[in-house]
């Protein structure tokens, strides 16, 4: 008899290792870090977690707002 399939998940991401700093914020983005910056300063941008000191962005927080924000172009 064969085996029956496993379906193999892969392992969830916690919330910290889900996150980018600054620095790497803004190069996913690739935008400079003083936009970043000023953006959260004037609460424009997305969203941030602070932690502590700390300021930390989602990666799908920067997804949805690079969809968010698309514009011109056609959609296929």
């Amino acid at each position: 008899m064969s085996e029956p399939f496993i379906t193999l998940q892969p392992e969830p991401i916690g919330p910290v290792r889900a996150t980018l700093t600054r620095e790497q914020a803004a190069e996913y983005l690739n935008i400079p870090q003083g936009t970043l910056d000023v953006w959260r300063t004037r609460k424009k941008g997305p969203c941030y977690v602070r932690m502590g000191r700390n300021v930390r962005y989602r990666v799908a927080s920067l997804d949805a707002y690079l969809l968010a924000n698309e514009t011109g172009g056609s959609a296929a």
